[in-house]
């Protein structure tokens, strides 16, 4: 043996020797490999086992319809699997995952609103008359011209995409502080100014996408909130019209509806920024409809926590559930601060429908549905408009 050879036999044997970082391949200890989906060659192989709920997950690391149902990718290090319906002590709100008193976003004391706008925010679903609060003409109709000092806007945003991507990850309230100081807030400053105009009203739902928090802390006394409930059965109906999926009322094309892309301004119970998340052994037997159903009674959680943490903002409540008559718009204009304001006309048109008259709605297969839904999640205090009791 030359002593070239034996060089390189060392070389070798001290190579092989040397512990070797490897790539992040395997699941954590808390999950289990899904044999099945490694014969598929798919990378999300990483299952939580039965009785733990998939937390913290980026919606990339998932399959878009499935959110930790059919794993995850093993490079995911944000996701984890933590104790679930098994060992959750049961409390008012079932098997939903209680974060209500749970820190919503630590109170920002630095950056201030320093202007003299003034801001109010509608908190809602969506597809409970925000497309309809949020046109001009809506009040126009009922008010006359008394509100010639707001702005209506309905889902007005400077960065869309930048906005959808701040529920995903654990770091949501930072994201959302520097989207509303420097995208959101001088993108209301400039439409006020343009349009001559003292009062901003966004109606959209959009601030469900944990800019909520931020924007409270930031705009101080110049901000108010009014949160708005619709009959939730209609709610969820709604939704499953434009974002259809898996449902057992036969609407079967398209993709599921809260947690897919296409449900712009959706919750889903993996966000971070989620309230109530329902664990991943429930949300895989919940078709579309109950989950627009659980996305309702998320809303409320979140305003509850909003309010509970930030108790010092001014608040009002609308509920309704047929007709959105127009001495509610008399008292929202109120709220606002237009104390000029008269009611012209009691009646109103909704400018907007989600559902096309041609749908025929079955009404007694809904209510079996939402049954499933509070048995599935073991609710008991359901009213017309949630499931979520006050905080005691």
């Amino acid at each position: 043996m030359t002593f070239a050879s034996l060089a390189v036999g060392v070389l070798i044997f001290w190579l092989a020797s040397v512990p070797v970082r490897a790539e992040q391949s395997s699941c954590p200890e808390t999950t289990y490999v899904n044999k099945r989906l490694v014969a598929l060659r798919t990378t999300r192989h990483c299952v939580c086992p039965k009785h733990l709920v998939c937390e913290g997950c980026d919606r990339g690391c998932t399959k878009e319809n499935s959110h930790c149902v059919d794993g995850f990718k093993p490079e995911c290090l944000d996701c984890r699997c933590e104790q679930g319906l098994a060992k959750q002590k049961q409390g008012l709100l079932g098997h939903l995952i209680d974060r209500r008193q749970e820190p919503f976003c630590r109170l920002n004391r630095t950056a201030r609103y320093s202007g003299d706008f003034e801001f109010v925010f509608v908190v809602s679903t969506g597809h409970a008359g925000t497309t309809f609060l949020g046109h001009p003409t809506s009040w126009q109709q009922a008010l006359g011209e008394d509100t010639r000092d707001v702005l209506i806007v309905h889902e007005d945003e400077p960065d869309v995409a930048l906005l959808r991507s701040i529920p995903l990850g654990s770091d949501f309230c930072e994201k959302a502080l520097n989207y509303v100081v420097q995208h959101k807030i001088p993108f209301m400053e400039q439409a006020l100014k343009k349009h001559g105009r003292r009062i901003y009203f966004g109606a959209g739902h959009q601030t469900l996408l944990g800019i909520l928090p931020a924007l409270v802390d930031v705009l101080g006394h110049r901000v108010k909130l009014v949160r708005l409930r619709r009959n939730r059965i209609d709610t969820a109906f709604s939704f499953v019209q434009t974002k259809p999926g898996r449902t057992a009322l036969g609407f079967v094309q398209g993709k599921p509806g809260p947690c897919f892309r296409t449900c712009w301004y959706c919750m889903c119970p993996i966000d971070a920024a989620s309230r109530c998340p329902v664990p991943g052994e429930i949300w895989q037997r919940m078709d579309s409809f109950q989950q627009h159903l659980w996305s309702v009674d998320e809303i409320e959680c979140l305003w509850q926590a909003l309010v509970r943490g930030r108790p010092h903002v001014p608040t009002m409540e609308v509920n309704w559930s047929k007709t959105f008559p127009g001495s509610q718009i008399l008292k929202l204009a109120k709220f606002m601060g237009i104390t000029q304001a008269q009611l012209v006309q009691e009646e109103t048109n909704s400018i907007h429908q989600h559902v096309p008259p041609s749908v025929v709605k079955n009404t007694t297969k809904l209510e079996e549905m939402d049954l499933q839904y509070r048995s599935l999640l073991n609710l008991k205090h359901c009213n017309q408009f949630t499931c979520i009791p006050p905080i005691k």
